[in-house]
Parts: structure tokens; C-alpha cells; sequence
């Protein structure tokens, strides 16, 4: 799949462990046996990274920062040294900092609010995939494809979003404005698919949430018992009386297909305490969450009557990663690199270098993708596996789909399920092959992009 070209040259590498260093002496460009191995020598710590069809240490970084002397008033200030030389727009000298690994830095914002990983550039591949046939052998292409199927319909469209209705809690403050725009952007990239007429969106933090649950079940008063039992209790159950947050989001439809939208707002403080990396500040100051839920709101009211019914309905894998494709698709169309920045950050906990299952990372192998793909979890809602398989790695999956057969085949399969079909017959329906000779092929492809950090 594509590859952090300047990841590259800069160390993308993020590897599992360091490795004792051999005998020899190691070189920048010299032979190695597997991507990810990393070895200390002679104070820097080289990491061995796929280039090309081989594979070869990089230039190391220090393991350890020499100590930045302060300029003088009248000497010309010089940068500090970082371990991952990522390029900065502006040549205002920064405070001296500890060197941060790849990962650390994907996962925490840089000194005065700078994200480093907003300045990554990545390569556009020469070639994509077509078909199920060289989607493997050309799979680097994908996620550039994927992203351009929807960038170029977003430019070429027209939103034909409903009338829609912002409720904000009396002590609530929106952290983006522009909740209407987003919401533009996620309807122009569909103009084919049915969207809600009508959406409400409540929007509120932990001091609000009484108020909004007052709203919502309002909101949702002339719904049937059967709807209610599976619904009523979204706002509370979005709150955490421990941390005092109203953390998540959620969007679906109602029975009449009109659009709902519970936004919990985290103050930046929070925020940045809780998780701190550039994905999750896109989400929430960027409004990625807000284009994400309605899309949900799409999802549903495509599915209509089926949604209650586990074999007209896709895996729950499925249905989120596709809001997370969309959510950052849609919102960068304009530009691949934020498209693949974001996407970097936002696999943080799978890539190998994220440490250990026990610390909250995932373990992505071809068995394991294999084994999660499995359609025998429907019964569990894929419960058995980490949080993140359903939404950040599934991502992956749904890329290679977007890449063969374009976007707008994600909102195909729900209407083709909506049609009383399962999910087998609609994905072979929609993308030509069956599923299960489709497992394989994906179960190689995701697993390779992360043990490869790509």
C-alpha cells in the first residue's frame, strides 16, 4: 500500500523492540533482514525500513539529545535538534524538548499546540489497483485511490442535506463552528444516496447533561416502545460521572428516516489530558466527528425496517469503519497528505511499535485478520476483539474496497442488505467476488501494511 515516503528517509520505522547490536559495524543503507529491527551503535539507534524490495538500516537518531546551548541575544537562532527531523514551517526557535520517538510524537501534540505530523508529506503512487486480480501486487495504491474516488466527487457535487436543527447545552461550547459545512461535505460526496430529510443535532457537555437528555427523549417521544427500549438512554450512557465527561457521539435514524445527532463536547483541557494526539484533536476541533455520525444517520435510514433485523444488517466492523473512511475522506478532500496524516495517527495503537496487547495495543497478522473477518462473530458483535480492530484497522479493509469498486459502493451494499439480502450475497453483489475468497487476499494486504508501519 502506500508508503510514508518521507517516513522513509525520516525513520518511520516503528518497531517492536531494540535489537542487541551485531558485530559489525552499522551504516546507513547497508543490508538488513526484516523491517522494524532496530540496533544501537555507537550512540545512535539505526532502524532497519523497507526500501524498495530491500531492506536496510536508516540513519539512526541519537539515543540520547546532546544539550542544546541557549543562543546568545545578538547570535542567530538555531533549531532544536529532534530524534525525527520532520520539517517545520516557520524558523522560530523552539524551547529544547526530550526526543521523542515516531509513535510519541504521533500520539502528543508538539510544544505550543504544533502537531509535527501536520507537515508529512506523502508520495502519490504510479500505480493503482483495478481489480481483485492486481489488487496485491499493486496494493501500494490503494489508499490513494480510495481517498481520490472520493475527492473528486466531493468537488464535482452538490450538498443535498436536509433542514437541519443545532441544539447546544446553555453551558456548552461548540470547539467547531461549522457543523452545517461538514455535514456539506459527507452530502456532496454521496449525491446519489438517499439522506435524511430532517436532522437534530444536541450538543452538550457533562454540566448539560441533564438538559439534553430532557431534549433528546423529546427528541424521540412519538417513536414506538421497541425504539425506545434500544435508544432512550444514549445521552446518559455517553457520559462518565468519574471523569465528568460526555465523551462519544452518536448518529442514526429515526423510524421516519429523519436524522439524530448526540454530540458530547470535551473541553480542550480534557481533551488534551485524555488523549492528545492529532487525530483525536482533528475529530473533535476539525469536526471530523460531526461528517463521521451523519453519516451514521445515512447508514441507517438506508437500511430502514432491517436495522433491528442482524441478518439484513452488515458487520458492525463494517459500519463503522466506513464512517471513519468517510469522515476523513470527505473533510480532506482537497489534500491526499492530510487524508494519510490523519490516517497515520489515527493507527497509532496497531502498529507494531505500540508495545503490548496488555498496554491497550493491537496485534494486526494475517491470522488474527483472517480469524476477525470471519463472519461467525456476527453472533457477538465482534466483541472478542480490541476496540480499535472495528474502527481504525477495519478502515484498511474498507480502503482496499473503495480502491476496486469506488465510495459510493460502501452506501450500495447498505441498500442492496435493505432489499432483505445478507451480507454475503451483497458483498458479492457490490464487489464481484465472494467473500470468502476475498478474506485471504485482505487478511495479507492489512496485515503486511502494519507490520510494515505503512
Amino acid at each position: 500500500m502506500k508508503r510514508f515516503a518521507l517516513m522513509a528517509s525520516i525513520t518511520f520505522a516503528l518497531a517492536l523492540l531494540a535489537m542487541p547490536s551485531s558485530s559489525g559495524a552499522i551504516k546507513a543503507g547497508t543490508a538488513c533482514k526484516k523491517a522494524g529491527l532496530q540496533t544501537v551503535e555507537s550512540g545512535r539507534k539505526y532502524t532497519c525500513v523497507k526500501q524498495g524490495k530491500k531492506f536496510v538500516w536508516n540513519k539512526g537518531v541519537a539515543v540520547k539529545a546532546a544539550p542544546v546551548a541557549k543562543p546568545s541575544p545578538s547570535a542567530t537562532p538555531t533549531p532544536t535538534p529532534s530524534a525525527t527531523p520532520i520539517p517545520t514551517p516557520s524558523a522560530t526557535p523552539t524551547p529544547t524538548r526530550p526526543q521523542l520517538s515516531f509513535i510519541e510524537t504521533l500520539r502528543s501534540s508538539a510544544i505550543d499546540g504544533k502537531f509535527p505530523i501536520e507537515f508529512v508529506e506523502f508520495p502519490r503512487p504510479t500505480k493503482t489497483p483495478s481489480s481483485w486480480s492486481d489488487v496485491y501486487e499493486n496494493r501500494e495504491g490503494i489508499a490513494y485511490k480510495a481517498w481520490l474516488s472520493m475527492s473528486k466527487t466531493v468537488a464535482a457535487s452538490k450538498s443535498t442535506l436536509g433542514t437541519l436543527t443545532i441544539n447546544v447545552g446553555p453551558n456548552s461550547v461548540l470547539p467547531f463552528k461549522d457543523l452545517q459545512g461538514v455535514m456539506d461535505l459527507v452530502s456532496r460526496g454521496f449525491p446519489n444516496t438517499k439522506q435524511p430529510s430532517k436532522i437534530d443535532l444536541v450538543a452538550f457537555n457533562f454540566t448539560d447533561q441533564m438538559w439534553a437528555d430532557e431534549l433528546y427523549r423529546k427528541l424521540i417521544a412519538g417513536e414506538p416502545e421497541s425504539f425506545k427500549r434500544h435508544h432512550q438512554d444514549f445521552v446518559i450512557d455517553m457520559c462518565q460521572k468519574n471523569n465528568k465527561i460526555c465523551w462519544s457521539a452518536m448518529g442514526f435514524s429515526n423510524t421516519a428516516g429523519d436524522g439524530v445527532i448526540l454530540l458530547g463536547i470535551v473541553e480542550s483541557e480534557k481533551l488534551r489530558q485524555l488523549d492528545p494526539s492529532y487525530s483525536n484533536y482533528a475529530r473533535s476541533m476539525e469536526g471530523l466527528t460531526v461528517a463521521h455520525e451523519y453519516f451514521h444517520t445515512m447508514q441507517r435510514k438506508l437500511i430502514d425496517k432491517n436495522w433491528f433485523q442482524i441478518q439484513y444488517v452488515p458487520p458492525s466492523w463494517f459500519h463503522e469503519a466506513t464512517a471513519v473512511f468517510v469522515e476523513n475522506s470527505a473533510m480532506n478532500h482537497a489534500s491526499f497528505d492530510k487524508y494519510m496524516r490523519f490516517r497515520a495517527v489515527d493507527s497509532k495503537l496497531a502498529y507494531p511499535s505500540c508495545g503490548p496487547v496488555s498496554q491497550g495495543c493491537i496485534l494486526v497478522t494475517e491470522a488474527e485478520m483472517t480469524d476477525f473477518l470471519s463472519l461467525t462473530h456476527y453472533s457477538n458483535n465482534w466483541n472478542k476483539f480490541p476496540y480499535g480492530m472495528k474502527y481504525e484497522v477495519s478502515l484498511r479493509v474498507i480502503e482496499v474496497l473503495v480502491a476496486l469498486k469506488g465510495h459510493e459502493s460502501i452506501v450500495d451494499l447498505y441498500a442492496y442488505m435493505a432489499q432483505n439480502h445478507n451480507f454475503e450475497e451483497a458483498f458479492q453483489h457490490i464487489y464481484g467476488t465472494s467473500y470468502s475468497s476475498a478474506i485471504p487476499v485482505l487478511a495479507k494486504i492489512v496485515s503486511e501494511q502494519f507490520a510494515n508501519n505503512l
